[in-house]
């Protein structure tokens, strides 16, 4: 895999951004093509939210409310998917406490960090939110009548998984978002309740052992690399530096970050990016300005060769790269 197959992806996002231009406006939309854009939100929420806002066993578990709870608070009864579209869209384009529906969530997990998402990836999520029903954890009724709410019903349909073959791309993707939910939840809980030193100790102790027991768990190889390592070990080479590159480029066109597949030669190989928000950069950002110097520190003294600083908002900050053994049928 060399500069063709890099020039390749650049060339697809050419051809994908020309494509868009001829695409009609923000008028309201069908039932049908409502319908069509929630079935492509299912895939989006997983990667894009489900991370924190996925359904724990327990209130005391979250790092974030849960998704049904964002879809109680924004959609009303009566309202069109455009309204509640615009309604979400509002608090993610710039997430503040002034703005938030969610008060109480606000106060106890604070202000969600802002992450730019693509116009239609946005879309897509809100139009499986307003379409289907969501998952709920078995707290959530009492919760919401605890709150002074009656007993909340879900509009839309049940959505149920697909039986389907997942492909290369698919299950690659699958296996990351599994293994950044795995060091999410452990990250992001000791950032809330702990600070940034928590979160680096865990780092260092525990994300390479939790990531390779993920590949055991998986039935493949599960590793994080990128151009700007903090850990040596995770330092990509010459041609995923080419794909961290090509994801660059599309993030900067604004293009929908999808999977990379490598299967010119075995084992198969799939990449997926890590793009940062605004609570990596207490990590990964600026020092003096974002990275506090009891933090700096830490870092100097557990990764004294460190070059995972100066970080902005929804930059690649390396990939996932999976590599599967599948067998003759493609299967795992």
């Amino acid at each position: 895999m060399g500069n063709r197959f890099v020039l390749g992806l650049l060339l697809l996002a050419t051809v994908t951004v020309g494509c868009k231009e001829g695409q009609k406006g923000e008028s309201e939309l069908s039932d049908d093509e409502i319908l069509a854009l929630a079935d492509k939100g299912q895939a989006l929420m997983e990667v894009n939210c489900n991370l924190c806002h996925g359904a724990k066993p327990s209130l005391d578990e979250s790092v974030a409310p849960p998704m049904v709870a964002v879809k109680a608070h924004y959609l009303e009864a009566n309202m069109g998917f455009e309204e509640f579209h615009q309604n979400m869209a509002a608090f993610l384009n710039k997430p503040s406490a002034e703005s938030a529906q969610m008060k109480g969530a606000v106060k106890r997990f604070g202000v969600m960090p802002f992450q730019p998402y693509p116009k239609e990836t946005l879309k897509a999520i809100a139009a499986h939110l307003y379409t289907y029903k969501v998952p709920q954890p078995q707290w959530w009724d009492a919760h919401w009548v605890a709150e002074g709410h009656g007993k909340y019903e879900q509009t839309g349909k049940v959505w149920e998984a697909k039986k389907e073959k997942l492909n290369y791309a698919q299950q690659g993707l699958k296996i990351a978002m599994a293994t950044k939910k795995q060091l999410g939840k452990n990250l992001m809980g000791k950032l809330q309740k702990e600070g940034p030193a928590a979160a680096l100790t865990f780092c260092n102790d525990r994300a390479i052992p939790l990531t390779d027991s993920m590949s055991v768990a998986m039935h493949a190889q599960v590793k994080r690399v990128s151009d700007k390592a903090r850990n040596p070990i995770n330092k990509a080479n010459a041609a995923e530096e080419g794909i961290l590159d090509a994801y660059k480029v599309l993030l900067q066109d604004g293009m929908d970050l999808k999977p990379i597949v490598d299967s010119s030669q075995a084992p198969v190989k799939v990449y997926y990016p890590i793009t940062t928000n605004s609570m990596c950069l207490k990590c990964h950002g600026k020092p003096g300005e974002d990275i506090k110097p009891a933090t700096l520190d830490m870092i100097k003294r557990f990764y004294p060769n460190d070059a995972a600083q100066g970080y902005g908002v929804n930059e690649i900050r390396g990939m996932w790269r999976i590599t599967l053994n599948p067998n003759e049928n493609g299967e795992l």
